[in-house]
């Protein structure tokens, strides 16, 4: 029988060659290098003992040596469920890392780091991590959208993209979902999983990762939507290519206020709107303002964001930026830009 650090180390194969492989097309788009790609730096708070967490970036370099390298972390635990449906463990020190779907690093100043099973760090993940102190961790990694899926008839190891400041409640979050309509829910608490007793009261924490049950299939993404054209990324390559449609879709139970933010301005972008002059529908352009507020959207309401590249405004052929939509519900979703404008010559 195949072990599952066998299939930890094939799974942690195929998503390093996945993210290559997103990144290539990211940057064949726009016919540039990946070296290109954007970026952003997270923070997460660990206290002394197991925390969950929720990495949201990709570190450039993923080997776990590296990743950890200047923080007082020993053990890192992250799970990859095959078919069998799963069940939560409530202490996290006696996990069976053996047990299938289980893929574990261990510090190399330990007697047992020979063991280690987990050999790549992704973004968009969670992980069991054990801090030997009270810790302020920063990483830096490259920021690329994906949509989740979640495992059916099981629970799922999973954290969510929400405000840091202003956070939704565990039922705010999940309100427009059938599938999580149980509300199992459990977070760590003093080294334990327990369940969340009171999703309606409860407020989510930005980068803590959480057991949560899912009754038949699902790709609920929160209370606030986005799907992009293409990939992982928007992008506008350097012949056409100068518009994306970002769709939104509102699928709380409330009206909904969305805003974008804008502030590196690596991309010089446009909203498009719709005008009617003299009875003929044109457009409108208007400049991407640092924070720009969309109109409301009624429950379970879609609408989409049109974007417009101003290449005449680029100082560089090629450009990147990070545009932030997040709503008053605390839903938060990163998206990355890049836009190229081949009269500026070529791409050394």
């Amino acid at each position: 029988m195949i072990g599952a650090g066998f299939w930890q180390i094939m799974r942690g194969n195929l998503k390093n060659c996945w993210l290559a492989a997103i990144l290539a097309v990211f940057a064949s788009l726009a016919a540039v290098p990946a070296r290109a790609e954007v970026t952003r730096t997270q923070t997460i708070q660990l206290q002394r003992g197991w925390n969950a967490i929720f990495l949201e970036v990709f570190p450039e370099v993923t080997a776990p040596d590296v990743v950890f390298s200047n923080a007082p972390i020993s053990i890192v635990a992250g799970h990859f469920p095959l078919r069998n449906a799963v069940e939560y463990v409530k202490d996290p020190s006696k996990i069976n890392w053996k047990k299938e779907g289980w893929g574990v690093w261990y510090a190399p100043q330990r007697e047992d780091a020979f063991l280690s099973t987990l050999h790549s760090i992704d973004g968009n993940r969670a992980y069991l991590v054990y801090a030997e102190s009270d810790f302020t961790w920063t990483v830096q990694g490259h920021v690329l959208y994906e949509r989740r899926v979640w495992k059916a008839n099981s629970f799922n190891f999973a954290g969510f993209g929400v405000d840091e400041v202003s956070p939704p409640t565990f039922g705010k979050f999940f309100g427009g979902s059938r599938a999580h309509a149980q509300r199992r829910i459990y977070r760590l608490a003093n080294g334990r999983w327990e369940k969340v007793a009171a999703p309606d009261a409860t407020l989510m924490k930005s980068g803590e990762a959480c057991w949560v049950y899912c009754q038949g299939a699902s790709d609920f993404q929160g209370p606030l939507s986005v799907t992009i054209p293409f990939g992982t990324g928007v992008t506008f390559g350097g012949s056409g290519s100068g518009r994306a449609s970002i769709a939104l879709a509102n699928n709380s139970t409330d009206p909904m206020s969305i805003r974008v933010d804008y502030n590196d301005g690596g991309v010089p972008l446009a909203y498009v709107i719709k005008s009617l002059s003299q009875d003929k529908i044109g457009e409108l352009f208007v400049d991407l303002s640092p924070a720009y507020s969309m109109p409301v959207m009624e429950a379970g309401a879609q609408t989409s964001l049109l974007l417009q590249v101003r290449r005449e405004k680029m100082s560089q052929n090629y450009q990147t930026s990070l545009v932030k939509i997040s709503s008053d519900n605390g839903a938060r979703i990163w998206l990355p830009v890049a836009a190229q404008r081949e009269d500026l010559g070529t791409t050394p």
